[in-house]
């Protein structure tokens, strides 16, 4: 599983979505993770910070 977003120029989330055919509770659990983040590092390009686009892969071990 994927969950695309985008770090925006403070450094908050935004735009999370899941991109995979998971069960709809694990694309649930995969966006409030992503959600609850703390802040991430900024993008720069010419010194100024600018929005970038993240792909960040998921997996979830189940018993």
């Amino acid at each position: 599983m994927f969950v695309n977003f985008i770090v925006e120029r403070d450094g908050s989330i935004s735009g999370a979505r899941v991109f995979s055919n998971s069960h709809r509770l694990l694309n649930k659990e995969a966006l409030r993770v992503v959600e609850s983040m703390p802040d991430w590092e900024l993008g720069f390009e010419d010194d100024f910070p600018i929005r970038v686009t993240f792909n960040l892969p998921i997996r979830f071990l189940l018993n």
